[in-house]
């Protein structure tokens, strides 16, 4: 018998939009911002694309992103963040609580180990680790704010062995929430292996991606019709649907 796996709702992300974004590493100066970095040090940790990250410990150590203009959509970009890892976040100077309506989280890119389909979360107003220090996570993950006008952005580590802030990302496409309803257009059923994502005639040629918990893509297909059917080994696997700009994801359980 089927088993039906509702998504729900876990706000919308692009895909592609870091080609769409100027990325400013914490180490660069820029006529776009300035950084003001308190507690902690440059570090590196074998990950070429992003080494040097400011690396903060403990609770304290803290990032501060002032734009010479006000900025809309702006993202962040933090590394090697673990379940004992915490930080928070304030915008123009007021706390900024971080969930799936304020912020959303775009695929981790792993460079090393990284088990799971997922690098970072938020919990409890706050970006935390999703692996444990045992699991380790050797992975960088964008965070956009869903606001517009920030004139600044202050992260700063609340708690943890240690984490690292690595670029500001400007002039991102803006994300909207409202332009699919997935609850009602998209489902999901597991039997005997096969993975079917049912969607309706609105989301046809929508683009899905498989993730596994090693974080790499297993599959990739467009959607042509409103059902579709992959055979998977048992597991868990990260379900990332897009179109037009527009995308969810969900942690789906195969057997």
């Amino acid at each position: 018998m089927k088993t039906q796996l509702l998504f729900l709702f876990a706000f919308l992300v692009t895909l592609n939009g870091n080609a769409q974004c100027t990325n400013i590493p914490a180490t660069e100066t820029s006529g776009n911002l300035t950084y003001t970095f308190v507690g902690g040090s440059f570090q590196s940790f074998g990950c070429a694309p992003i080494d040097p990250t400011y690396w903060m410990a403990g609770g304290g150590p803290s990032v501060t992103v002032t734009f010479s203009t006000p900025q809309d959509y702006p993202r962040f970009r933090v590394w090697g963040m673990n379940t004992d890892d915490t930080a928070s976040v304030m915008v123009n100077g007021v706390s900024y609580s971080m969930n799936s309506t304020t912020a959303t989280y775009l695929p981790k890119v792993v460079c090393g180990i990284s088990p799971g389909p997922e690098g970072i979360t938020f919990s409890n107003g706050n970006i935390a680790g999703s692996n444990t220090p045992q699991e380790g996570n050797y992975s960088y993950s964008d965070v956009q704010l869903t606001t517009t006008g920030v004139n600044s952005i202050k992260v700063t580590a609340v708690s943890g062995a240690g984490w690292g802030f690595a670029s500001t990302l400007l002039f991102c496409e803006p994300l909207s929430n409202t332009e699919y309803d997935w609850d009602s257009n998209v489902s999901i059923y597991s039997s005997n292996k096969d993975l079917s994502i049912e969607i309706t005639q609105d989301l046809l040629q929508s683009k899905a991606a498989i993730y596994d918990l090693l974080g790499r893509q297993i599959n990739a297909l467009t959607l042509n019709s409103t059902t579709s059917s992959i055979t998977l080994d048992s597991g868990v696997y990260l379900i990332i649907i897009e179109k037009s700009g527009a995308t969810f994801r969900k942690k789906v359980m195969v057997y």
